[in-house]
């Protein structure tokens, strides 16, 4: 009932002309700090030159689906490959490829690890890796690719963000999505490794509700989007 309702609502509400320009529409979206700093920060400086006037209100990951369904926002933007597929088999809901990402290795300058680095050399050093509740984190392949077979020490933290503080000055390896190195602050003193093997990718998917399907202010601010990075 709650679906018809929203789809109803949103029909009765949809402008048949949308003008960036003067209009003053505010969007919920869902982001991880990660997508926020490396994607979002990007989509909303193109916004703001053509849309001066839109508002957003951007909210932490939290149990996406069931919010884009409810409405309780308006899209979510996620590399976790679970919500994705379930996007993708739910009806009601609409999923979009925005980019890839490529994992890396940050140490401090002072890091003995030189050159091109073997991945049985990689676990000789503790490792500082983000978690998060409910993702299987692609950095796990990583493991599964060593010979060895003692484990090292590991640092698991809730955000990436805190990663570049805690290998500076220590002989930890930060495992990190490449993009924050080069939009985050923290990095001075820090630098990325040459790897002699693959390292764990994701995919950020844009996802979101087929009640917005034609809705004039939604379809432009996600074409905007879907022609970012």
């Amino acid at each position: 009932m709650r679906q018809t309702i929203l789809q109803i609502d949103s029909t009765i509400s949809a402008k048949p002309l949308f003008d960036p320009k003067k209009d003053r529409r505010q969007f919920r979206i869902m982001a991880s700090d990660y997508s926020t700093m490396v994607y979002l920060s990007t989509v909303l400086r193109r916004v703001e030159k053509q849309a001066p006037y839109l508002s957003y209100d951007i909210v932490p990951i939290n149990s996406p689906l069931d919010h884009v369904r409810s409405g309780v926002v308006d899209l979510c933007i996620t590399g976790n490959p679970y919500s994705q597929a379930q996007a993708e088999a739910d009806q009601l809901l609409r999923t979009d490829v925005l980019f890839s990402e490529v994992y890396c290795c940050v140490v401090d300058d002072d890091h003995p690890l030189r050159g091109i680095v073997t991945i049985e050399a990689l676990f000789d050093y503790p490792h500082v890796i983000a978690q998060f509740a409910g993702v299987t984190m692609q950095t796990s392949e990583l493991r599964v690719g060593s010979t060895r077979n003692r484990s090292n020490p590991v640092i698991n933290v809730p955000s990436f963000n805190v990663i570049p503080a805690l290998v500076r000055g220590t002989s930890a390896i930060g495992i990190l999505p490449t993009r924050m190195t080069e939009v985050a602050p923290g990095y001075s003193g820090l630098r990325t490794l040459a790897v002699a093997f693959e390292m764990p990718s994701f995919t950020e998917h844009l996802i979101w509700h087929s009640r917005f399907a034609y809705d004039p202010a939604f379809c432009w601010l996600r074409s905007l989007m879907l022609g970012t990075l």
